[in-house]
């Protein structure tokens, strides 16, 4: 393999000097000078390419002469903290992960891979990396790999290792591969295999999910901005808080990455991307939440009775393209089995051959390798203007953005790419693959999309949810939209709450801005409240509840109708409702049975009997943050402004996190444009290393809701320097 050299400068920070350790691992030499910290950090940087600074937290802080550079050294730096979930990540993207871990039970590891050849995700690789990226882009890719290729080799005796050489396109790939999870295509793939055309959902919900969540899915998201019209100080705030699982590959990764070519971002990443996906530069920043338009389309296929390799198609009976996708399996050992699997594909795009029936599958922007490149060109934007270019590009299928900028602009947009169908069919359900009527090629224009630029309330807010509601003035007209979109027309409790909070006040303080981004309240509006009335109504009949004794059931009777809906660690009323129907929120209470409510409620009450031997727990002494040695009480709840997801420790009363607030970042513009910022991260910036003392650092100031000072200024990152590690 080939050897980078890596020097290690350890700073022991004085008043007005420093004793630094300079060593070359290569040759393993070893020299001590005495440095004055500013003056010589200026000049390692200066003279360096690739050099990554750390700060108190372990935060690391990229500097790159050029892009390239700054994208080896943020590869080098995050596979240092988080190796695993980076090496996950381009093992599936491959179609090798059965390859190193087996077919998996049931053999859902060969399935996904199976998916990625059926999806062709390296043939749309293959063809359009060196044509439709641009130069720039595969700099920055292969830029990447270089730094992942560097770590691996520096650290091939320590690591296990299944990836070296990892390539740009590999990188492409990945992320390829990541996005379709968040318009939930695995799960559809999943009930194709099984399940009638007529019981195939438009969506999942949260009870749907909740054992996926655990590694894949995503529960909900927040952006708040507030204009200097609305702000006590005329200043800008900025809320970048998007839930996402706590661990793994979809897990946030914070970094700051400051090239000389005008890069200089701070913000969340995954595990293998070249690029901050929400964050903030100098001038602008922005966050994404996950919305659910109407972009994955399944169509069921009429075979040919006497050629079942065909099916029928506006009268004809067409062939299906037909190929085989190599799966290799690993058995005993590094033996492996390989396993070719029969692949087909439609007019339409991938098809399943199911038990019940034969599908189809079409998806927005599924052959588009560009969304790196939007990402790329969103952090280098140093106007409002060179933003929206970026976002015209539309390679990111879906995620609404929430923008402000140091003018004092904000701007709300609901980012997807929306198929133009024919209105004659019903979109929500699965649709005749036999007519080219249900065939569509062209997507909505980026400047129709629903959007508030600079609304008269001075703030606006996504949770979520509908586009309509985006604040109280100005918003998007309903009417303006056809309903094939599937554009969102609900309001979850967190944007219920949030117009209630911002939408209310009328001269706002950072310190109510940050109030608000955690507020812990279910509005009398939201499903939680309507499931409480109802449970109520229920919980006054015995009769429904046979195996409750009456004490306990008057006891669970007065949690419910003494309950604030207030989620604070220390309410004695929240435990008993929020355990009952925190699987349901998302559901539509017309859509729950009784039945279902009784149901959820037993098994609630059993739980807080059987563990805590009371209903009057208080929330915090169940709802918990679990890291190593940490086991920390949280406030917040499903949907609330302060989310939090959670699921029971075996054998324990205690509920574990495992997704919502995690990693969230605040910027603030002050009048002359100065961008001040604070983060916290559910855990720490050693999201993989259970040895540093980075691994759970943060796990306090998270439960506590308070915040760590961060900047992408180099004078601040230089005071707040604990280590440089330079990449030669």
């Amino acid at each position: 393999m080939k050897h980078y050299n890596i020097i290690l400068i350890s700073l022991l920070l004085l008043s007005t000097s420093c004793s630094f350790r300079k060593s070359t691992r290569v040759q393993d030499t070893i020299d001590t000078i005495q440095i004055s910290p500013e003056e010589n950090i200026k000049k390692v940087l200066k003279d360096n390419n690739r050099v990554i600074i750390r700060d108190n937290w372990g935060v690391p802080h990229i500097y790159g002469h050029t892009d390239g550079d700054a994208a080896f050294s943020l590869a080098y730096a995050n596979a240092q903290d988080d190796f695993f979930n980076i090496q996950e990540a381009v093992l599936k993207a491959r179609g090798k992960y059965s390859s190193i871990y087996g077919a998996g039970p049931n053999k859902i590891n060969a399935i996904f891979d199976y998916m990625v050849g059926l999806l062709k995700i390296w043939e749309i690789v293959e063809e359009k990396y060196d044509n439709e990226l641009s130069n720039e882009t595969i700099l920055l890719c292969e830029s990447y790999a270089d730094g992942l290729n560097s770590y691996i080799e520096e650290n091939d005796k320590h690591i296990k290792q299944y990836i070296y050489p990892v390539s740009g396109k590999d990188i492409i790939a990945a992320t390829m591969h990541k996005t379709p999870t968040f318009y939930q295509l695995p799960f559809f793939f999943s009930d194709l295999y099984t399940k009638n055309p007529e019981d195939i959902p438009s969506h999942y919900t949260i009870g749907d999910t909740i054992e996926i969540l655990k590694s894949l899915d995503v529960k909900g998201s927040n952006v708040y901005a507030v204009s200097p019209t609305l702000s006590q100080s005329n200043e800008t705030f900025l809320a970048i808080n998007s839930h996402q699982p706590f661990d793994g590959e979809l897990a946030w990764y914070e970094a700051h990455v400051h090239s000389n070519e005008g890069w200089n971002m701070i913000g969340g990443l995954f595990p293998g991307s070249p690029v901050i996906l929400v964050g903030h530069n100098e001038n602008l920043g922005w966050g994404h939440t996950v919305n659910k338009p109407d972009i994955v389309d399944i169509y069921e296929l009429e075979i040919n009775p006497n050629n079942n390799n065909q099916y029928l198609f506006d009268g004809e009976w067409l062939d299906f393209e037909s190929f085989e996708i190599d799966i290799g399996i690993k058995v005993l050992g590094k033996a492996l089995i390989n396993h070719k699997e029969e692949a087909f594909w439609s007019i339409h795009g991938p098809v399943i051959r199911g038990e019940l029936a034969t599908y189809a599958i079409k998806y927005s922007k599924s052959d588009d390798i560009k969304i790196i490149e939007q990402w790329y060109k969103m952090n280098k934007a140093s106007t409002f203007d060179e933003w929206i270019d970026a976002m015209e590009m539309m390679s990111i299928p879906m995620f609404n953005a929430g923008y402000a900028d140091k003018t004092g602009n904000i701007y709300y947009v609901y980012n997807a790419s929306l198929p133009i169908r024919n209105e004659n069919y019903d979109w929500k359900k699965v649709l005749p693959g036999n007519t080219s009527e249900t065939l569509w090629s062209e997507y909505l224009e980026f400047n129709s999309l629903p959007m508030i630029k600079n609304p008269d309330s001075g703030y606006i807010q996504n949770c979520n949810s509908s586009p309509f509601l985006t604040s109280t003035t100005n918003n998007p007209d309903i009417n303006d939209y056809s309903s094939t979109f599937g554009i969102e027309t609900y309001m979850t409790n967190r944007a219920l709450r949030a117009n209630e909070t911002f939408g209310n006040d009328y001269s706002i303080s950072y310190e109510e801005f940050k109030k608000y981004k955690f507020d812990k309240k279910y509005s009398k509006e939201s499903t939680m409240y309507s499931y409480v009335q109802k449970g109520l109504n229920l919980l006054n009949n015995p009769d429904l509840f046979p195996s409750i004794n009456i004490n306990t059931l008057n006891k669970s009777i007065a949690a419910f109708q003494n309950w604030d809906f207030n989620t604070n660690a220390s309410n004695l009323n929240a435990t008993l409702p929020i355990l009952s129907f925190s699987t349901i929120l998302d559901t539509d209470p017309i859509k729950i049975t009784n039945e279902i409510l009784i149901k959820n409620i037993t098994e609630a009450i059993n739980h807080l009997e059987k563990y805590y031997n009371r209903i009057d727990v208080k929330w915090g002494e169940i709802n918990r943050l679990i890291r190593g040695e940490a086991n920390l009480e949280l406030s917040g709840g499903p949907d609330v402004a302060r989310a939090i997801y959670a699921i029971p420790q075996d054998n324990q009363g205690q509920f574990k996190s495992i997704a919502g607030d995690c990693y969230i970042l605040l910027a603030k513009w002050d009048k002359n444009g100065k961008v001040y910022s604070e983060s916290i991260h559910q855990y720490g910036s050693a999201t993989q290393n259970s040895k540093s003392k980075h691994y759970a650092d943060q796990t306090k100031f998270f439960s506590n809701e308070k915040f760590k000072k961060t900047s992408i200024y180099t004078d601040d990152v230089i005071k707040n320097a604990t280590s440089i590690l330079i990449l030669k």
